[in-house]
């Protein structure tokens, strides 16, 4: 939707391994760290129009918490 990339760092996919990960359940509450903490954010993101169609989103880890970057690029003509 919205043709928006979301790319994530190497530190970002270990801050989710880490926070979405419990001994007694597995990696199943991964999906909730998921969405709580990256698919909140990116819709935010896009209601508030701060990623354009064709942005990019790259997600990152500072000061132990996720960090998400935002980077317009230019949509390719059509041919």
């Amino acid at each position: 939707a919205q043709g928006v990339t979301v790319e994530f760092t190497a530190p970002a996919v270990d801050w989710l391994a880490e926070h979405g990960y419990q001994p007694e359940y597995g990696a199943r509450p991964l999906r909730r760290t998921i969405q709580r903490e990256v698919d909140n954010h990116l819709s935010r993101l896009l209601l508030d129009g701060r990623v354009a169609e064709g942005g990019r989103v790259t997600v990152d880890v500072e000061d132990g918490q996720l960090a998400f970057r935002t980077e317009d690029l230019p949509i390719a003509p059509e041919l």
